[in-house]
C-alpha cells in the first residue's frame, strides 16, 4: 500500500450513507492488521523497515502504524476543508483503491450532525465527481 503523508487528496461531500457501515473495516482494524503483519515479519510496526520494502522508500508507504496515522490526520484535515465538522456518528472507515502498481488507502467519515458523509481518496473517484469535490 502506498500513501504519502502530505500528498494530493481528493475530498468529496456526499449524501448520507446510512446503512452497511458494519461491513466496512475501521481505521483501527487496519492499524491492527499492519501491526500484526509487521510483528510476524519481525519489523518494528511503529516505523516500518527499509529492509522490508525492498527497493521502495519506506517513507512513501503507509505500511507502518505511524505512517497510517499521519495519512489519517491528512485525510481528517481534507474532510474538514470539504465541510466535515469533525464529529462522527460512526467510526472512521478505510477503503483501498488499486492503481497500476500499488494499492492506495482512502478514508470515509460520517458526520454526527446531519449524517453527511465525507470521502477522502488519494485517487480521483469518477463516480463521486457529481458531488462537491475538494482537491488539495
Amino acid at each position: 500500500m502506498q500513501n504519502t503523508p502530505g500528498s494530493k487528496l481528493y475530498s468529496y461531500a456526499i449524501p448520507p450513507i446510512d446503512f452497511d457501515w458494519e461491513i466496512m473495516p475501521t481505521v483501527e482494524s487496519l492499524a491492527g492488521t499492519i501491526k500484526a503483519a509487521m510483528d510476524k515479519l519481525g519489523v518494528n510496526a511503529e516505523y516500518g523497515s527499509e529492509q522490508y520494502y525492498t527497493g521502495r522508500d519506506a517513507a512513501s508507504t503507509i505500511w507502518s502504524v505511524a505512517g497510517l496515522y499521519m495519512c489519517f490526520l491528512d485525510a481528517k484535515e481534507r474532510a474538514r476543508e470539504a465541510g466535515w465538522d469533525g464529529t462522527n456518528s460512526e467510526l472512521p472507515r478505510y477503503f483501498t483503491v488499486p492503481d497500476e502498481l500499488d494499492v492506495y488507502v482512502g478514508f470515509i467519515f460520517k458526520q454526527y450532525n446531519n449524517g453527511d458523509t465525507f470521502v477522502v481518496s488519494p485517487i480521483p473517484l469518477a463516480h463521486l465527481e457529481q458531488y462537491f469535490k475538494y482537491e488539495s
